[in-house]
């Protein structure tokens, strides 16, 4: 029986699989293909398009025209990639350095505020402060978006930090990590 390619990269790097099992959605073994892809977001080199095209590609299994991000895995997928660029790097980070986890992104808190950051519909008057969520950035009022407008959508200057772990861990931090904000917010 012939290795996967997973196991060829890994073999002689047993700690990087055990890494990739740490992903969510990981179990029994077997590292999760939607988690290892969005990984992939933030590690490859790829343009906006290539990593817009990844997202798109986790959300329709069924390769639908459009996506509709009520009967889609949206919540799953936007969730599991900010927790990836949250969570999931930042303790990994931490476990191979003397770093040590701001406290601020203590994972009950942080998991309520990548909640937050996917659904609020805050705005602020200010300009000081995005608290928009990203459903409302990229759906706004409509529950459905054409593959194509979904795809522009995401690499927009409203929705490209998406593709940026640190802009990720930015936007989290400065706009959601906060009870005040997440109590408004309603998580």
């Amino acid at each position: 029986m012939s290795a996967t390619l997973i196991e060829r990269i890994t073999e002689n790097v047993p700690e990087f699989r055990d890494w990739l099992l740490q992903l969510p959605g990981s179990e029994d073994g077997a590292i999760s293909c939607v988690s290892l892809l969005l990984l992939g977001v933030f590690w490859c080199q790829g343009c906006d398009f290539d990593k817009a095209e990844v997202i798109i590609e986790c959300l329709d299994q069924k390769k639908r025209d459009s996506i509709d991000k009520l009967e889609s895995n949206w919540a799953a997928v936007v969730e599991t990639l900010l927790f990836i660029a949250t969570i999931f790097m930042l303790k990994n980070y931490c476990k191979h350095t003397d770093f040590e986890l701001p406290e601020e992104f203590d994972e009950e808190t942080t998991l309520r505020a990548i909640t937050a950051m996917r659904i609020s519909t805050l705005e602020d008057d200010t300009g000081l402060f995005d608290r928009t969520g990203l459903e409302a950035l990229v759906f706004g009022p409509n529950q459905t978006l054409s593959k194509k407008r979904l795809l522009q959508k995401l690499m927009s200057n409203d929705c490209n930090w998406l593709f940026n772990d640190s802009e990720i861990r930015y936007r989290l931090q400065s706009n959601f990590l906060s009870e005040d904000i997440l109590r408004e917010v309603g998580v």
